[in-house]
């Protein structure tokens, strides 16, 4: 394992496990939302997003970590590169009060997210929406890569809490 792409849904815990993960291998970390949500939350342009995500990869031929997905956006090219692919799907009912307090605390401290944007109320509140909506689509489309992945050599781990996915990452992983 030394390619690894972590997924999950918002508040699912991504960012800290791909840390962890990353820090674990001693290898390179990349979180998808800080390439692609540029000034006034606008989207990276497609081709300078994939662009960076290769030129990231080949930057880091011994292994990396990258936090999130965006194959609706940029395709397979995350998952094609990765040797494992490790599935956070926290329940709703933890994830959902996790965005809430973390949205809380960006609005109330105004912090910068990936160095030009601040959360607003109207962003949390749909941000809350996205996460309800799509949990069950996110569940599906995971299923889905991981019967592609039958015939590949990539790991595919699925994990219903943080504890469960540190247990393996400390105990199982390496």
């Amino acid at each position: 394992m030394r390619k690894v792409n972590v997924v999950g849904g918002p508040g699912s815990g991504k960012t800290s496990f791909s840390k962890q993960v990353a820090n674990t291998l001693g290898v390179e970390f990349l979180e998808l939302d800080a390439v692609n949500w540029q000034k006034n939350w606008k989207s990276l342009e497609v081709a300078k997003f994939v662009e960076r995500i290769e030129s990231f990869l080949d930057d880091n031929p011994s292994g990396w970590v990258i936090d999130g997905s965006y194959k609706h956006v940029i395709g397979s090219v995350v998952v094609d590169a990765a040797d494992t692919i490790v599935f956070l799907r926290i329940p709703l009912i933890i994830s959902v009060p996790r965005v809430a307090r973390r949205s809380f605390q960006r609005i109330v401290s105004k912090q910068l997210l990936w160095g030009t944007n601040r959360e607003s109320i109207k962003g949390a509140l749909n941000l809350l929406w996205w996460t309800i909506k799509f949990h069950r689509r996110r569940i599906r489309k995971m299923k889905e890569i991981a019967k592609e992945l039958e015939t590949k050599d990539t790991v595919y781990k699925e994990f219903r809490s943080n504890r469960q996915a540190r247990k393996w990452l400390y105990n199982d992983a390496k």
